[in-house]
This record gives structure tokens, sequence and C-alpha cells, in this order.
């Protein structure tokens, strides 16, 4: 039972450790943008990813690598309209991820 225990604080660990490394690949991203109205967009992301539970479940990593992939795409984005739309898209896997998270958990 122990044993068991570990295994799922490990898993539990390894997850959040998924999500951080996310929310900083945001944050390096950040610092590399001049523009100001793509800073704006990029701090609304930041700033719902630091409020959302690190903890992932595995139904969540499809998500989790979808936001992965648009934070690659934002940091070679430099116009608005592409920029913010791909802000929307990852807005839009985190609610997912919330909603399969939720869902796992309960």
């Amino acid at each position: 039972r122990r044993q068991r225990q570990m295994c799922i604080r490990d898993r539990e660990q390894s997850s959040i450790e998924v999500f951080k490394g996310l929310i900083q690949q945001l944050e390096i991203c950040r610092v590399q943008i001049t523009d100001e109205v793509n800073r704006k967009e990029i701090d609304k992301v930041l700033e719902k990813m630091r409020y959302s539970d690190p903890v992932s479940s595995p139904a969540v990593a499809t998500e989790n690598e979808a936001i992965r992939q648009l934070i690659l795409q934002l940091s070679s984005t430099t116009d608005e309209a592409a920029f913010a739309e791909i802000c929307g898209a990852i807005m839009k896997q985190l609610e997912i991820r919330k909603m399969k998270n939720t869902k796992e958990q309960g």
C-alpha cells in the first residue's frame, strides 16, 4: 500500500513538472516579445496558466502536448492577429484540460 502511495505521488509530481515546464516555456517566449499587443495577449494566457491546477491526470496528456506545440508556434509568430489566434487556442486547451482533470479527479 505504501508503495502504491509513493507511485501516485511520483506520478503527480511528474505531472506538475510537465505543467510547470509549459509555463516556463511560455515565460521564455514572453521575454522575446517586443510587440505590446502580443505581450498583453501572452500575459492573459500566463495568468490563466498560473491559476490552473498544475496536476495533470493522464487524460490531459493530449492537451498538454497541444499547448506545448502552440507555445512553439507563438515564439515564431509576430503577426498580431495570428498571435491572438494562437493564444486563444491555448486558452481553449486549458479549458478542455480543466474539464478533463475535474472529471478524472471527481
